[in-house]
């Protein structure tokens, strides 16, 4: 009932977590930063302890890293399926970049697998970083990055816009959907709901709402993208309808 207030949950966890994502009592997930040559900081509290998400069907437990991952945002739909992102600081890092991560929970195998760029867009966005990630299906998503400073690239244009980028779950592509008068260096938080209403915040004070709700269209028009202006339904007055 709420009158004990919050309490300290007994772990053996040292190191810094970032995020939560919490479904029922025995399904409680939670990232954070690994340290040098770990797995992918990811647990589960299972109702009764905090168990290491793992990463392999075998009996050693070991994703291969030569370096840390620092995990800043999980987002889990059911108990079934869900998603983290964040960083990979390899040893050779200040010389190669940082690398971005995403895993997604494969249920039938109880193992956490990695998602990664298409394979058109790889080489020119595997330096961005993540920062947080919002799903309003299964298949429909969105990760918040970084406009970076490409590391050992020495053409004229090293500079890769990654703040916002797309995913159907199981990949990631760049994405266009957004309108804004001027890009901050990052994109931090989202929030999106099932019928598509969602906001992004980011450096700067910037502010993206997401407008796809189909009675809102009836009764206003659509906005399908996140859009940085206030438009028809954001004159600043109204909360968003259906949010």
């Amino acid at each position: 009932d709420g009158r004990l207030g919050w309490q300290t949950v007994a772990n053996d966890i040292s190191k810094p977590l970032h995020s939560v994502s919490v479904m029922d009592p025995k399904s409680v997930w939670a990232v954070g930063e690994s340290g040098n040559f770990k797995n992918p900081a990811i647990y589960k509290f299972n109702g009764d302890a905090w168990e290491k998400a793992k990463f392999t069907t075998s009996m050693f437990n070991f994703k291969a890293s030569a370096g840390s991952y620092n995990l800043k945002a999980i987002k889990m739909l059911n108990s079934t399926q869900g998603w983290a992102v964040g960083e990979y600081d390899s040893l050779l890092s200040g010389l190669t970049g940082k690398k971005g991560v995403m895993f997604t929970y494969n249920s039938m195998k109880g193992i956490w697998e990695e998602v990664k760029f298409k394979q058109e867009h790889q080489e020119r966005y595997d330096q961005v970083t993540f920062n947080s990630i919002g799903m309003m299906s299964a298949n429909k998503g969105w990760l918040l990055g970084n406009t970076i400073q490409k590391a050992m690239d020495f053409s004229p244009n090293k500079e890769v816009s990654g703040n916002l980028l797309q995913t159907d779950g199981i990949s990631i592509v760049p994405a266009s959907d957004f309108q804004a008068q001027a890009l901050s260096q990052a994109f931090n938080g989202i929030d999106i709901r099932e019928n598509g209403n969602g906001v992004i915040v980011g450096d700067q004070g910037m502010i993206l709402q997401h407008q796809y709700d189909v009675n809102y269209r009836q009764r206003y028009g659509n906005f399908s993208n996140f859009n940085g202006e206030f438009g028809q339904g954001y004159d600043g007055t109204n909360s968003m309808p259906g949010y």
